[in-house]
């Protein structure tokens, strides 16, 4: 594995960890420690909807005035609006879902025309005017890729809706207007939604990014003999290869992220987060996927939240858990 050419960035959903009195410490302590620059980072609707209808970024901002401090951060905004990162995955306001008078679940997808939409819609409006008026200029300019739906064309969350093609390109107009020449991502659960991300790349005038959410063990495949097959090379007739993608995007000169990395545990697997072994493995299984029009392959490791809280307080992390961290924190290469 040549690790010159993999750049470690991650998720950080502040929800997400385990002890709010301790999650401003445990983001420094990615951004710090982990010596991470290159962060997804959502925003939801429901954290941000006020009883009053407003909108307020008051959960939000300590985070992104720590990223402030930072001249080197490179953001990716998941901005939705209606599915960003972590279960249950849908984060519009409860109250806004209980108005509609129905709502298109799998296998029917969400057209544009839809309520939900144009209401989502004039959400994203809002929440764009206020990421304008409140952020400062320097998180503005590091605002390199926005992201919509996290992963919009998969059939999962809480309610089950799969955008349709139209109507991620309805987001994307949106949120473009606002941050123009950003670069867009939609991301896949491994290959699966493939082909469509590609069917929009190919509509878009804007540059665009193909992320892979790659959990290569899961308790589905917890055989010795499938814990050694690489999901993404099982032959799928009704998917693409990951060879024809990565010659489609090097046709293109769109890019490829690994946008979710498996890093923490599922269910009762606890490794590749516990193991500097098994992390290295998954790596190396991803570095032959780099197109060849791309210096560097961005690798979004998904579970830093639960590793930064193993290092707060007394404990300070295990014996395995520092080697990870110093392996992490070396293979960085944004700021040098």
């Amino acid at each position: 594995m040549n690790q010159n050419n993999i750049l470690i960035g991650c998720t950080f959903t502040p929800e997400k960890y385990p002890d709010q009195s301790t999650v401003l410490e445990g983001f420094r302590f990615v951004l710090d420690e982990m010596n991470l620059r290159n962060i997804r980072f959502a925003l939801r609707w429901n954290k941000m909807l006020m009883d009053d209808g407003t909108l307020s970024l008051g959960y939000y901002q300590p985070f992104f005035d720590i990223m402030n401090e930072y001249d080197d951060i490179v953001l990716c905004l998941n901005l939705g609006p209606i599915k960003t990162t972590d279960w249950p995955e849908m984060h519009v306001p409860r109250s806004i879902m209980d108005s509609l008078k129905s709502i298109p679940r799998w296998p029917r997808e969400l057209p544009a025309s839809h309520e939900i939409t144009k209401v989502a819609g004039d959400y994203l409006h809002r929440i764009c005017r206020l990421l304008q008026k409140q952020l400062p200029e320097h998180i503005i300019n590091s605002i390199k890729i926005l992201q919509l739906n996290n992963e919009g064309y998969n059939p999962f969350g809480e309610d089950r809706i799969v955008m349709s093609i139209d109507s991620e390109l309805y987001f994307e107009s949106i949120a473009s207007t606002y941050f123009p020449g950003r670069a867009i991502l939609f991301n896949s659960a491994g290959r699966l939604q493939n082909r469509k991300i590609l069917n929009t790349q190919s509509r878009l005038n804007a540059p665009s990014i193909l992320g892979i959410d790659y959990y290569y063990h899961t308790p589905d495949n917890d055989y010795p003999i499938l814990r050694d097959i690489d999901v993404l090379d099982l032959p799928f007739v009704w998917t693409p290869s990951m060879q024809s993608v990565i010659k489609a995007l090097e046709k293109t000169g769109n890019t490829l992220e690994i946008t979710e990395a498996q890093m923490e545990q599922w269910g009762h697997i606890t490794y590749p987060g516990e193991s500097l072994d098994a992390f290295k493995k998954m790596l190396s299984r991803l570095t032959k996927l780099q197109p060849s029009h791309q210096e560097t392959l961005l690798v979004r490791i998904w579970g830093v939240e639960l590793f930064a809280h193993g290092f707060m307080g007394n404990t300070g992390g295990s014996g395995k858990h520092k080697k990870l961290l110093q392996y992490i924190a070396s293979l960085n290469q944004l700021g040098e």
